[in-house]
């Protein structure tokens, strides 16, 4: 019982500070009063857009059980055993297929409500504002847990943190960059310098027309010389040893720095061969470049290794980024950004080798943005055939209203949860002990409304449960 309250308390501590994070961490870059620390969130999180986002999902269960005979192939005389698997699997596929979580915010207030078909399994709400946090969910349906903001600064007290520690950090780290970007920018204009005299002639790559190409012309000691100088530029420069310091004031981060000795590094560079790099090219002028339009670059580099060809690609082509690697029999990577259209698409192939097997593994997510949303899509396939599909929507609604039913619920603060039994109440269970109790009926209530959406899975479920030793694992639901 202990663990399960735990495990619950847990649960809605990670689930607030989800909620708290990106304000917080925004929050500590100022040198606001300790006190104002736990207030701030909610502000922020009222001028938050209102929002949905809806998930959905598909598993192909034939896809699934084929991967998993392929992983761990049974041997002969286990056809019982090999059925129970594939009904377990079937059961994920459908469970995880028709499962459908839709969150709403608006105004500092959250809702996740989680679907089975036409089944509610579980609704959690939460609501952030200038009297703390509630948390309320049908896992508790007669409950509501309410952390007020002294607890949560309690809470960033005994954490260790020091707001001022944050603050310096964030003020130093601004000074540090500052300080790096001259050294970064003489390290790039050095090897731009290394670029041959320009060739002129047509090579295309991704539909565009390139007008000029540039060889890097450079050995490795030549580059791995630059490096170190940069190193030494950094190391050496007040603001960025400042910036140490800064994050040695905060509590459990226990940096140790210690600085590279660039002197003998260089000398041992005098020993090393000093190799040609790998061939680099550099293609400028795209389609001619037009007014109000960037000229497009691209860079194609191609390494030789065991007698393969090693190739990346990437640049700027208008208002496109490519970027594309491939590692013969190994992996394929292509990203493709379109800023003009908000568009992007990944693509990511390899040979992804578990235990003794290699499996084709292929990724697709695309991902588009508009002034109303976001839409991101997912497509993974084994072995050339389907096995997942993912899709999520997100909806700004400018008018949304979210309201955490909290009508008629016994309100227990976190001074109520982490009440000590009296020594003559040995009888009563405490406030914490009641609401463990309570999700663990809330729990068996979710697996009941499973097997009342999915009779024809019911069986493998209720097997499921017998074998983890589940209460409530009745054969009849």
């Amino acid at each position: 019982m202990r663990n399960t309250i735990r495990k619950l308390l847990s649960l809605m501590l990670v689930i607030a500070m989800a909620m708290m994070s990106i304000p917080a961490l925004a929050e500590t870059a100022t040198e606001a009063p300790a006190e104002d620390v736990a207030a701030a969130p909610a502000s922020a999180l009222v001028a938050m857009p209102s929002f949905t986002m809806e998930q959905f999902y598909q598993v192909n269960p034939d896809t699934l059980k084929s991967l998993f005979t392929q992983l761990m192939p049974a041997g002969e005389g286990n056809e019982e055993a090999v059925a129970q698997t594939e009904k377990m699997l079937d059961l994920v596929a459908a469970l995880i297929s028709n499962l459908q979580p839709r969150l709403e915010y608006a105004g500092g207030a959250a809702k996740l409500d989680v679907r089975l078909k036409d089944q509610s399994l579980l609704d959690l709400g939460i609501q952030m504002d200038e009297s703390g946090l509630q948390v309320s969910s049908s896992l508790i349906p007669t409950k509501v847990i309410s952390v007020d903001p002294s607890f949560l600064q309690q809470a960033i007290a005994s954490s260790g943190i020091n707001q001022e520690a944050l603050a310096s950090v964030g003020q130093s780290l601004g000074s540090a960059l500052m300080a790096i970007m001259p050294h970064a920018q003489q390290l790039m204009t050095t090897i731009a310098g290394k670029f041959s005299e320009p060739e002129t002639g047509v090579w295309t790559f991704e539909g565009s027309d390139f007008s000029q190409r540039r060889f890097l012309d450079m050995t490795t000691r030549e580059l791995l010389t630059e490096l170190l100088t940069f190193v030494k530029n950094v190391q050496e420069a007040e603001e960025v040893k400042a910036l140490i310091e800064s994050l040695k004031n905060i509590p459990g981060l226990n940096v140790s720095v210690t600085p590279m000795d660039v002197e003998s590094a260089m000398a041992k560079l005098e020993g090393t061969p000093d190799d040609q790099l790998p061939k680099i090219a550099l293609y400028l002028y795209g389609n001619d470049p037009q007014e109000g339009v960037s000229a497009s670059s691209f860079v194609d580099l191609t390494v030789e290794q065991d007698d393969k060809q090693i190739t990346a690609q990437f640049g700027q082509i208008t208002d496109k980024i490519i970027i594309n690697l491939n590692y013969p029999e190994q992996a394929q990577i292509s990203v493709n950004i379109n800023q003009a259209e908000k568009h992007a698409v990944l693509d990511l192939d390899i040979n992804a080798r578990i235990g003794e097997q290699v499996v084709p593994l292929c990724t697709n997510v695309e991902f588009r943005v508009s002034d109303t949303g976001i839409e991101e899509h997912t497509l993974v396939r084994v072995n050339e055939a389907e096995l997942v599909k993912s899709d999520v929507l997100v909806n700004i609604v400018p008018d949304l209203e979210v309201n955490i039913d909290t009508a008629g619920k016994t309100v227990l603060t976190m001074e109520d949860l982490t009440k000590q039994p009296a020594e003559d109440e040995t009888s009563s269970m405490t406030p914490a002990q009641s609401l463990g109790m309570e999700a663990m009926m809330g729990l068996l209530g979710i697996i009941n409304k499973v097997q009342q959406a999915m009779p024809e899975e019911a069986e493998a479920l209720t097997q499921i449960m017998q074998m983890m030793g589940m209460p409530g694992a009745s054969a009849n639901p």
